[in-house]
Formats: C-alpha cells, sequence, structure tokens
C-alpha cells in the first residue's frame, strides 16, 4: 500500500472517528481532535511500517517494557482517570476515554518517529 493509500485511509479513519464521537456524544470540538488524533496516529504508525520496517519491537522483556509502561500507564488514565465516578454522562465519558487513548497513542508513536529519523540508518 503506497503513502496515497495510507493518506486515504488516515483521513477515512479521521471522519469515522469524528462523525461516530460527534453523533454520540455531541461535542464537535473533542469529536474532531479526537478524530484527528486517531487519524493522524494511524497515518504516523503506516509511515513506521513503509519507512522503517526493519525497526519492529523484539521479542524480549528488555524492548518491550518501555512500551508496555507507556501503553499501560494512557490506558490507565482513560478508563480509570476517566471513571464512571466522575459527574458527567456515560456518553462524555466514552468521548474523554477515547480522546486519552488516542493521545497517548500519537505521543508513543511520535516519540518513536522522532528516535527513528533521529537515528535514520
Amino acid at each position: 500500500m503506497g503513502s496515497s493509500h495510507h493518506r486515504v485511509v488516515g483521513i477515512l479513519v479521521t471522519l469515522v472517528v469524528t462523525g461516530g464521537l460527534y453523533w454520540f456524544v455531541g461535542h464537535f470540538a473533542l469529536a474532531a481532535v479526537t478524530g484527528l488524533l486517531w487519524g493522524s496516529g494511524l497515518l504516523m504508525t503506516l509511515r513506521i511500517a513503509r519507512q522503517h520496517s526493519s525497526h519492529t519491537t523484539g521479542d524480549n522483556w528488555e524492548d518491550k517494557r518501555w512500551t508496555g509502561a507507556g501503553t499501560g500507564l494512557f490506558t490507565l488514565a482513560a478508563l480509570v482517570g476517566v471513571s464512571l465516578t466522575l459527574p458527567i454522562s456515560a456518553e462524555l465519558q466514552l468521548g474523554l476515554e477515547f480522546l486519552v487513548i488516542g493521545a497517548g497513542f500519537v505521543g508513543y508513536i511520535a516519540g518513536t518517529m522522532a528516535e527513528l529519523e533521529r537515528n535514520a540508518e
């Protein structure tokens, strides 16, 4: 799949997430930013797969510990930090969970891209 196909997929993900969250939550800014995060995160992931396919996470603990720590902590923030005990609607809670997970995902992927480009082969 070429970069133009990746862009189309990224745009579609952005539109689907934005449209779905707006329909469900009713807050356009929350839906749009969340859609942008998920779409751009996917685009960056596809770029890493296309341009740096030899740089995959290894199989041992030393290679996966930081990935696990980052993923675990931003998932914890989304699912426990934005909990049922907050005085917000279930719809808004779901929107905020998607936002936090998307922001964590983009942060991780952007950091990966920065490191790969800094240490370009």
